[in-house]
């Protein structure tokens, strides 16, 4: 059996790490989103940025749960559970977090409960 290669040390293990091209990609932090559902009373467009010329991200009907998160302008983002699955965003760890996207205005919804 051939020697085996020294294990590389800590600094050589970290310049590996930080070479071009092998960085990880950056994740964008989870949105501050409030820690209540409220229902939607009408159809929403989700919009994938907070422009009307963005492709639409979702299209959700109305008694959709939706959180309400920050804004930008006159546009809103919004955090939605995918069609199916419970309304518990608020409470998902990052890796399982609900779909966010922006509406034009403030979600016309009412408190669910």
């Amino acid at each position: 059996m051939p020697p085996r290669p020294p294990f590389p040390g800590p600094i050589a293990l970290l310049a590996a790490a930080l070479a071009p091209g092998c960085a990880a990609e950056p994740v964008s932090p989870a949105p501050t989103c409030a820690a209540e559902a409220s229902l939607l009373v009408q159809p929403t467009t989700v919009r994938a940025q907070p422009r009307a010329s963005a492709a639409a991200a979702a299209n959700l009907p109305a008694g959709t749960p939706v959180y309400t998160c920050d804004a930008d302008g006159p546009w809103s983002r919004i955090m939605y559970p995918p069609p199916g699955t419970p309304a518990d965003c608020s409470q998902r760890p990052a890796a399982s977090r609900c779909p966010t996207g922006w509406i034009e205005g403030e979600p016309a919804a009412q408190t669910a409960g």
